[in-house]
């Protein structure tokens, strides 16, 4: 049941990443275990190639949880010779998004600063990209 749900504009950091087409059993749960122990608002896997993860900017810790993803996605890139087309895009940015009467994200985030991040990750791979 839907009750006490909204659509709010908020601030979020977004952390896109792409597997390059090599999402396999190897792969995603490593991803899908980075991801969760940097305990993202909410996040969804995009097939066939990618994760996005969403921190809510108003949470304190918030930059030093998604810079960590971004870090460890870094680390697991340089290190990880079976990973070698994964990228990642990181943006902050306005968005849409739908949360429930406790302040849990209950639907991910839709909006430009979205798919300013996806787009990052599938474009030139810089890790000091502007927020």
């Amino acid at each position: 049941m839907s009750l006490f749900r909204k659509a709010i504009r908020e601030d979020f950091i977004i952390v896109a990443i792409s597997t390059g087409l090599t999402m396999n059993e190897h792969n995603n749960p490593i991803m899908v275990t980075l991801i969760d122990s940097c305990s993202p608002s909410c996040w969804e896997m995009l097939n066939p190639d990618g994760y996005v993860a969403y921190f809510r900017s108003k949470h304190s810790d918030s930059r030093q949880r998604a810079d960590k993803l971004l870090s460890s996605v870094q680390r697991l890139i340089a290190t990880d010779t079976g990973l070698p087309d994964f990228k990642v895009g990181i943006n902050e940015g306005t968005v849409v998004s739908e949360i429930n009467w406790r302040g849990k994200v209950t639907f991910p985030p839709v909006g430009d600063a979205v798919n300013t991040a996806y787009r990052n990750q599938k474009g030139r791979q810089d890790f000091n990209q502007s927020r």
